[in-house]
């Protein structure tokens, strides 16, 4: 649940990701008279995993939590570094980018209080000789 920000949030990751697309946007119907035309809910996918933003009608007090966080593999250095770059502007960064046992990872959450990790899998790169 986003605090009315869900349109953003989506417009900057699918803006990420290769491979991504607005799946579907459901907005809040003339029924509620106050919100009538608002966006009640998006669907998208960042390149193979599907999200659901919902922007609730009242405010609430809470946020994201850091014990949630969506998991990215990067293809290379370059791309963790530019996403890096990117989430952390006017995020939180919570682990410094470095090597942690045999990835090199750096949580943080971006400026819509979502927590990321972008993970580098090391091994992943090897190529057999």
């Amino acid at each position: 649940m986003f605090l009315g920000n869900a349109t953003s949030a989506m417009n900057l990751y699918a803006s990420l990701f290769e491979d991504s697309e607005v799946l579907d946007v459901k907005y809040y119907g003339a029924e509620q008279k106050e919100l009538a035309g608002r966006v009640l809910q998006i669907r998208f996918r960042l390149s193979y995993q599907t999200f659901r933003c919902t922007i609730p009608p009242a405010p609430h007090e809470f946020d994201f939590t850091p014990s949630f966080s969506i998991f990215n593999a990067c293809d290379n250095e370059a791309q963790q570094i530019s996403l890096f770059q990117t989430l952390a502007a006017n995020g939180k960064i919570m682990i410094p980018l470095d090597n942690y046992a045999s990835v090199q990872d750096s949580p943080r959450s971006d400026r819509f209080s979502v927590s990321w990790q972008l993970n580098l899998l090391w091994f992943a790169m090897l190529k057999p000789s």
